[in-house]
C-alpha cells in the first residue's frame, strides 16, 4: 500500500472558458481538480453520410497536463461537474471516475493504489 497525500481543489467555474484555461494552467500543485459549472459547450461537429448537416458535440476545455472526466451523459445533455486528475499523480493511484450513483449533477471518486485499497 503506498501513502500519498492527495492536494484537491473544488472550484465552480461559473461557465467560464477563460477562467477554466487559466485554472488548468495555475495549478500545479493541485492533484485533483473538482468544478462545478464547468465552461460546457460546443467543442466539435459530428458529420456523417447520414447527417451530413452534423450533430453538435459539447465538451469541456483539455489541457496537456490534466485528464477530463466527465459524467455520463448523452449529446443533448449539460454536465454540471468535470474533474480533471494532473497527468503528474503518482501512476500507482488509480482513479474510478464511472462510478453507477454518478449523475449529471455529481460524481462519485474512488482513490485506489496499485492493490485497489481505497487510499
Amino acid at each position: 500500500m503506498i501513502v500519498q497525500q492527495l492536494q484537491i481543489r473544488s472550484v465552480n467555474a461559473h461557465r467560464s472558458n477563460n477562467g477554466m484555461h487559466a485554472m488548468l494552467q495555475q495549478y500545479d500543485d493541485i492533484d485533483i481538480l473538482l468544478i462545478q459549472e464547468p465552461w460546457f459547450y460546443t467543442v466539435a461537429t459530428l458529420r456523417s453520410d447520414t447527417d451530413p448537416e452534423g450533430t453538435q458535440q459539447k465538451g469541456v476545455p483539455l489541457n496537456d497536463k490534466w485528464v477530463a472526466h466527465l459524467p455520463r451523459h448523452t449529446p443533448t445533455d449539460t454536465c454540471k461537474v468535470t474533474t480533471y486528475v494532473s497527468k503528474s499523480l503518482n501512476p500507482a493511484v488509480k482513479i474510478r471516475y464511472d462510478h453507477p450513483l454518478a449523475t449529471l449533477e455529481s460524481m462519485v471518486l474512488d482513490v485506489l493504489d496499485d492493490d485497489h485499497v481505497a487510499l
